[in-house]
């Protein structure tokens, strides 16, 4: 491969070098710029072709840098972090992460961890499965300046998922399930922070569990989303005097989030946001309780959300932050928000 190879997005220039040889940097330089060069299908071998790598140097060298090369995707993934944050969030501002695993459709049958899965792009109608390779993603969330009511989410790091049944499995990895899997990139994307930076972690419902809640940093809120048949509870109470027997770990049993729906005599309050590129009036009744089975003793701020046109089916948020705001439960100040 020749070594000048044009680099007009000034990938030289932006720290990348750490993480590899001389040889692959330079691999690593030509697939960027083909990948984005790239119309249609974002294969590797149509990534090759668009490049011209293939005129270079035999194509086999392109797929053993990708399969056994000697480099480190958690650190390219970290430069790619620093790079994002220290370019596109404010001083001070936190920082804002989604944590979501994608199907990616290949098939073959020697392709590592492809297999059947379920799929949440499929139609609702359909079984929502499709055969390929699952990725669990965190990424940045962020918004561009002069697009003030979007919010973009900028993928840096990921972690392979394969099924049990899967036909090639990676050798040397421990099986982990997608939330273990999520808790992962958490744990490192939180070691990547600066001593100022705060995080705050935006999950659906799949990773508001117990792995997450229980197992996250504690200085790292979560927002996210739980079942409308979910088990609440009070706060626990401090009695005015200590008697025998271990102390309460929770308060009274809470009607459940679908009860307190239906409740008339509930109190709601009026709020405006953004969804899906139109700004709707939502009806919202905001509280705190335990979630005890996820979050243990931690008390959260859960947030009903109650769409008066009835458009969008009824919703419960709940952020590990009890100071938040119902805007807040939502991930995304100003309010923005996923009804899904």
């Amino acid at each position: 491969m020749k070594r000048n190879i044009a680099d007009p997005f000034g990938i030289d220039e932006i720290r990348f070098k750490v993480c590899f040889s001389a040889p692959s940097f330079r691999i690593f330089v030509a697939l960027v710029i083909g990948w984005v060069l790239t119309v249609g299908k974002h294969t590797v071998s149509q990534v090759i072709l668009t490049a011209k790598l293939h005129e270079l140097r035999h194509f086999a060298t392109i797929y053993r840098f990708l399969g056994k090369g000697q480099w480190s995707v958690d650190l390219v993934s970290y430069c790619l972090f620093r790079v994002l944050v220290e370019t596109l969030i404010a001083e001070g501002v936190e920082i804002l992460v989604v944590l979501d695993d994608t199907l990616n459709k290949h098939r073959g049958p020697h392709i590592c961890g492809a297999g059947w899965q379920h799929d949440g792009s499929a139609p609702k109608q359909s079984k929502q499965k499709g055969y390929g390779v699952c990725f669990v993603i965190v990424g940045l969330a962020i918004r561009l300046p002069g697009i003030n009511d979007r919010v973009f989410c900028l993928p840096f790091a990921a972690r392979l998922w394969w099924p049990p049944k899967a036909k090639v499995k990676p050798q040397g990895l421990p099986y982990k399930k997608k939330p273990e899997l999520g808790l992962e990139l958490i744990n490192l994307t939180h070691s990547w922070l600066e001593t100022q930076e705060r995080m705050r972690g935006v999950a659906d419902l799949a990773y508001c569990c117990e792995t997450i809640l229980k197992g996250r940093p504690k200085d790292v809120h979560t927002t996210g989303r739980l079942r409308k048949d979910s088990a609440l509870y009070a706060l626990v109470v401090p009695p005015a005097k200590r008697g025998r027997g271990r102390p309460r770990r929770k308060g009274p049993r809470l009607p459940t989030p679908a009860a307190m729906f239906e409740d008339s005599g509930l109190n709601w309050s009026e709020i405006e946001v953004f969804c899906y590129g139109k700004r709707i009036r939502l009806m919202v009744h905001q509280f705190t309780a335990l979630w005890y089975h996820s979050a243990g003793q931690d008390p959260l701020s859960l947030v009903l959300c109650h769409d008066p046109n009835g458009k969008y089916a009824d919703t419960v948020f709940f952020d590990t932050d009890v100071t938040a705001s119902a805007f807040n439960a939502h991930g995304i100040d100003p309010p923005v928000c996923s009804l899904n």
